[in-house]
């Protein structure tokens, strides 16, 4: 008697859940300890933290485009790739190279802030990217891509118009957001088949 294959979270999904999972928490002490402290880490050492979860958004991302069935997916995950990157290397210039901005360097400060917002931006459009490339045969999956470009664009001029709170409960939705492009993706991996048995 044989079991049905079942089917595997693919790597992708894995690394892309488990950067969400460190996002949530890190984005969180980054957007609510300017003037204090969480869980014993100030505002600069949330923003050292969360590079963990950029690690493994873009590695996600990467084996995403690896695993891709179209070349228009490819696309889209790579540019996401690439944008997680390039926040990732933001965050690296302003708080780990240049100590931050209330501690270090300005012109270092300033590089890695503006990195991290074109690394933002990007990441924004290949999320767009997937969710139109995605809209006719998964549309789940597409809305959760439109979901996380949605939130990753919309904390920036929350923050301009003085809405706090409702940029970091944004920031908090853009884990989530990952985790299901991640989990509703049709890219799996199947379980390997049991022998058949008399």
């Amino acid at each position: 008697m044989r079991t049905p294959d079942r089917p595997l979270p693919s790597r992708a999904a894995i690394l892309l859940v488990l950067g969400a999972a460190t996002w949530v928490p890190s984005r969180y002490g980054v957007m609510t300890t300017w003037d204090g402290t969480w869980l014993g880490l100030d505002y600069a050492g949330w923003n050292r933290a969360v590079l963990v979860p950029l690690a493994l958004l873009a590695a996600g991302a990467v084996m995403a485009a690896r695993d891709a069935p179209a070349r228009a997916a490819t696309v889209g995950w790579s540019v996401v790739a690439t944008g997680f990157g390039l926040s990732w290397f933001g965050v690296v210039t302003e708080f780990v190279v240049g100590g931050g901005l209330r501690g270090g360097s300005r012109d270092l400060a300033v590089a890695g802030w503006t990195t991290y917002l074109v690394g933002t931006a990007v990441t924004a459009v290949g999320a767009l990217v997937l969710a139109a490339v995605l809209a006719g045969r998964d549309r789940a999956t597409a809305a959760a891509a439109g979901l996380a470009a949605v939130t990753i664009l919309a904390w920036v001029p929350l923050l301009a118009v003085g809405l706090d709170g409702l940029a970091v409960v944004d920031q908090l939705l853009v884990g989530p957001a990952w985790a299901a492009v991640g989990l509703l993706g049709r890219s799996r991996s199947p379980a390997a088949p049991l022998p058949a048995t008399a």
